[in-house]
C-alpha cells in the first residue's frame, strides 16, 4: 500500500519525537533535536547603586551556538523600582531603575534562544539615605571556596568540554602587601596545567604575584568580584595560566583575563573567560579559548 504525502510527514514527526525523548544520536535532515543546541550562558549579572541614586541592572550573555537571544528580567522582590530606561544590545542588557526607599532589592534576568531558556537572580540591600555602599558590598568576602567548573577550552579543530574540581581563595590584602588590590585572589584546579599531564581545562588563576605585587586588577564597585588583566603590564610571574586541548601545546598564558563571582553565605557562583590574545575585556565572552562557570560551597 503506497504512503501518501500527509501520512509521510505524520511518520516522520512521530520519528523525531521519539528520537528526542530516547537522547538518541540519531538525527533526521532537516530536523532540529535538543541535543544540536546548548543553552545560553548568563555571564556577568550586576545590580548596583549609582552615584545618581538610580539602580543599574547589567547582564552580558552569549550563545555557545551564536543563536540570536531574547534578554528579560523582572522584579522578584523589595519595594517596587520603577524602570527610567532600558537597552539590549549584542547580548549586553543594562536597566537603569529609580529604587522607592530602604530594603532588598531582588531582579531575575532571563535569556532565551527560543528553545532553552536560563536565568540569573541578582539583589542589593539599600540602607536609609547617606550610608554609602549597599550593605551587601561593604566588606571582602573571604574565604576558601571548593569549586566545580565545566566549560569549554580551545583544541585543535574544535572546542573540548571539561569539567574538573578545583579551589578559590580570596583574602584581605595585609598592609605588608605592594600593590593596589583590596583582596588577593587565587583560583586553581586540582590538576596542574604546568604538568605534562593535566588535563584540558586545568588552570590556575591569581591576582597577586610571589612578592607582593599586583598581577591582576581586583574590584567589587559593580556589586561583585571582578578579576581582569592590567592594561600594558606584563609580569615574570602569569595573571592566569590554562592547558589547553591542543596537540604538542603546553601550557598558555592568557593575557586577557576576565574572572567574575559573586558569594552568598556560604555559596559561590562564576565564571571564567581566558584568551592568549590582547582582546577587549567586554569581548571575551564571545571569543574566549577558555571560556568556563564554577559554583562551589565554603569549606
Amino acid at each position: 500500500m503506497p504512503i501518501h504525502p500527509p501520512r509521510l510527514r505524520a511518520c516522520a514527526l512521530c520519528l523525531a519525537a521519539l528520537c528526542a525523548a530516547c537522547d538518541s544520536e540519531f538525527a533526521i535532515q532537516g530536523l532540529v533535536t535538543p541535543g544540536d543546541n546548548r543553552p545560553p550562558i548568563i555571564v556577568r549579572p550586576t545590580l548596583a547603586l549609582e552615584g545618581s541614586g538610580l539602580l543599574e541592572l547589567r547582564a552580558t550573555v552569549f550563545d555557545p551556538n551564536g543563536d540570536a537571544l531574547v534578554l528579560t528580567y523582572e522584579q522578584i522582590s523589595g519595594p517596587f523600582a520603577r524602570q527610567v530606561s532600558s537597552l539590549t544590545v549584542a547580548g549586553a542588557l543594562n536597566v537603569k531603575l529609580e529604587p522607592a526607599g530602604a530594603g532588598l532589592y531582588a531582579f531575575r534576568v532571563r535569556a532565551s534562544d527560543g528553545f532553552f531558556e536560563e536565568t540569573a537572580d541578582v539583589s542589593i540591600e539599600l540602607g536609609d539615605a547617606g550610608s554609602g555602599a549597599p550593605a551587601a558590598f561593604r566588606r571582602i568576602p573571604e574565604g576558601r571556596f571548593d569549586i566545580h567548573i565545566t566549560g569549554q577550552v580551545v583544541a585543535d579543530r574544535q572546542s573540548q568540554s571539561f569539567s574538573l574540581e578545583g579551589t578559590l581563595e580570596i583574602r584581605t590584602a595585609p598592609e605588608s602587601h605592594a600593590g593596589d588590590n583590596a583582596a588577593i585572589v587565587t583560583l586553581r584546579t586540582q590538576a596542574s596545567p604546568h604538568f605534562g599531564a593535566a588535563p584540558p581545562g586545568a588552570l590556575i588563576v591569581q591576582s597577586s604575584t610571589s612578592n607582593g605585587g599586583d598581577l591582576l586588577v581586583f574590584d567589587m564597585s559593580a556589586g561583585e568580584v571582578l578579576l581582569t588583566a592590567a592594561d600594558g603590564t606584563r609580569s615574570r610571574e602569569a595573571g592566569a595560566v590554562f592547558r589547553s586541548a591542543e596537540s604538542g601545546v603546553s601550557a598558555l598564558e592568557a593575557r586577557a583575563v576576565l574572572v567574575a563571582f559573586r558569594v552568598d553565605g556560604d555559596t559561590i557562583t562564576g565564571e571564567i573567560f581566558l584568551d592568549t590574545s590582547d582582546i577587549p575585556t567586554p569581548d571575551l565572552p564571545r571569543f574566549a579559548e577558555y571560556a568556563a562557570q564554577f559554583t562551589g560551597s565554603q569549606n
